[in-house]
């Protein structure tokens, strides 16, 4: 990025599996899988929030700019000072090479190159290039692990210079650039804040790396089952033990208002642990995951705090009548019950819908459902089972599986009490719920299409 400053992106030689890994999770799957839905999303507002106010609350001197682009979207997800402080300059690819002019560079500018760098034809030799070998001297100078490459020139009184790659466990490719000018001598802070950026840039995009991590043992554990419901089943206690955590999961990277992780494995509430195990069950590998989670969380084609399914029976159960149905018994009754999304959407600053809309409830009264679960009638079979509130405005306050397979039904739930996600004899956890519910729903999980 300075003047004549050139990545030199020439063919590695050497055998290094981290880079190989790197390049594939990076690279490889920018191009969209047909077979999955496509959302619309907007990039976060509080990714850029976050690395300001790190910035500032550094209390170093001189200005700072940085760009971070992504490669699957090609769009900007955050931009600081890259036209007011820094001049407008240019950067080009010639024969494989990135070659920016200019003192000091524009940090969009050499964003746009690196990640016209990430794409086909250059993709792989640039990837692989910048992972291993960068102009420092002649000598290699990148830092990596498979969720990153960054590269930082050697800081000086006027310019100090940090580029790399962020590689999302979304699979999407991030090119972060940046720079920091006039520190005033305190060359040390200058680098270790700009380390600290790139950290949080890349923490940012790998919210969802632990999850994919324990997913991927779980979906590759031995005698995992074929069929959709006995997979189910099998997850669901795989998942056993798990920590409680009221509302784990957010809108991730995409998340103006919760930018949690969009998958949690290693947290659940009883609403995610469900979507969890469902997920799980409808996935061959951790990269299907949250491709398998996105359509039973949201609704539309906008992944976002508004669209999120908040309410269970309004939303959640409503909005996905392929994948479940809610079971009817002799003497239930139907609940039509105002749901206020309104209220909810209003408190995050929110358009809120006028009405609020009204949900059909079949439940069976609390009474009567003390006597199903006392006899039985649906064998072996795995459903889920929601907990019916009189409070106004609400549908259910807990969900969670009951299993019939060893004689009785057994209820499996990520439970508060508990801490965890655990295994109660249902009849006797509903016996504990008497004058706090009105009844309870059950509904049945549906298999794919072409599933079993």
């Amino acid at each position: 990025m300075r003047n004549g400053f050139t990545l030199l992106l020439k063919r590695a030689q050497t055998d290094k599996r981290m880079f190989v890994l790197a390049l594939l999770l990076g690279i490889l799957p920018v191009i969209a899988d047909p077979s999955q839905k496509i959302w619309h999303t907007e990039p976060s507002p509080l990714l850029l929030q976050e690395l300001q106010d790190s910035a500032r609350q550094s209390h170093l001197g001189g200005e700072m700019g940085l760009a971070v682009y992504s490669v699957r979207y090609q769009r900007f997800e955050a931009e600081w000072n890259d036209t007011d402080r820094f001049e407008s300059s240019f950067c080009n690819v010639h024969d494989k090479e990135a070659v920016c002019d200019g003192v000091p560079q524009q940090p969009n500018k050499t964003a746009l190159a690196l990640a016209h760098l990430a794409r086909p034809p250059y993709g792989s030799d640039s990837i692989k290039s910048l992972a291993r070998r960068l102009a420092c001297g002649g000598k290699p100078c990148a830092v990596s692990n498979e969720n990153f490459i960054l590269k930082k020139s050697k800081p000086t009184d006027s310019l100090l210079e940090l580029d790399g790659y962020v590689f999302a466990a979304d699979g999407d490719t991030l090119a972060v650039a940046m720079e920091r000018r006039g520190s005033q001598g305190d060359h040390e802070a200058a680098s270790s804040l700009m380390d600290s950026l790139f950290s949080q840039t890349t923490h940012w995009y790998n919210k969802e790396r632990p999850s994919e991590e324990r997913a991927s043992a779980l979906l590759s554990s031995p005698g995992t089952p074929s069929s959709y419901i006995e997979r189910l089943r099998y997850f669901s206690r795989a998942l056993m033990g798990t920590p409680y955590s009221l509302g784990p999961t957010g809108e991730g990277r995409y998340g103006a208002i919760e930018p949690l992780p969009i998958a949690d494995l290693n947290h659940f509430d009883c609403v995610t642990y469900i979507e969890s195990a469902v997920g799980l069950a409808l996935s061959q590998k951790s990269s299907d995951l949250i491709p398998a989670i996105l359509p039973i969380r949201y609704h539309g084609d906008t992944l976002s705090y508004a669209t999120r399914n908040h309410f269970f029976v309004g939303d959640w159960l409503g909005n996905n009548p392929a994948r479940f149905r809610i079971l009817r018994f002799p003497g239930d009754t139907v609940a039509h019950k105002t749901l206020y999304k309104g209220k909810l959407l209003a408190a995050k600053g929110l358009p809120s819908p006028s009405p609020d809309p009204v949900a059909d409830i079949p439940y069976l009264p609390y009474d009567k459902a003390l006597q199903l679960a006392g006899n039985w009638p649906l064998g072996k079979q795995l459903v889920g089972v929601a907990f019916v509130t009189h409070i106004e405005g609400l549908d259910v306050t807990h969900t969670g599986f009951v299993d019939g397979e060893s004689g009785k039904p057994v209820l499996r739930h990520a439970s508060e009490l508990k801490g965890k996600v655990v295994e109660q004899d249902f009849k006797e956890y509903l016996e504990s719920r008497r004058g706090k519910c009105a009844g309870v729903l059950f509904f049945e999980f549906l298999p794919p299409p072409g599933g079993a």
